[in-house]
């Protein structure tokens, strides 16, 4: 899926609202569909919004400051349970969202294939 620029969208929407084309004549012309030149159509008169609404997902639940508390804590204690490094920090948020912080900072946990711990401790990926 192609990203509409603001210059596109703003031609796009100031042509459709002078009456010089309808919807489908500007999806033909610029390459988008008819639901999206209408689309923006409607954000520029509810909101007076010509670029796109930003994308991405929610921010993480640790603040850098708890990142760093969090990497020194594991550092010192590297058999922390996920559970355990929730309630040290007092968080609402899921394990997995605990989970998927570790490995974006580079942190494994390895079992073998008994599910008994392989390493005593969580230890840094080589880089």
């Amino acid at each position: 899926m192609k990203f509409a620029s603001e210059e596109i969208r703003t031609k796009a929407v100031h042509a459709y609202l002078d009456g010089k084309a309808t919807a489908r004549q500007l999806a033909d012309i610029l390459g988008y569909t008819p639901a999206s030149i209408c689309n923006w159509v409607r954000a520029y008169r509810e909101n007076q919004r010509l670029s796109a609404k930003p994308n991405g997902h929610r921010p993480s639940c640790f603040s850098c400051e708890e990142i760093r508390e969090l990497q020194a804590l594991l550092d010192k204690n590297g058999d922390m349970t996920l559970q355990e490094i929730k309630e040290h920090f007092n968080k609402s948020c899921c394990l997995a969202a605990i989970h998927r912080l570790l490995v974006k900072l580079g942190y494994k946990y390895k079992k073998n294939s008994q599910g008994q711990r392989t390493r005593t401790r969580r230890c840094k990926k080589e880089t």
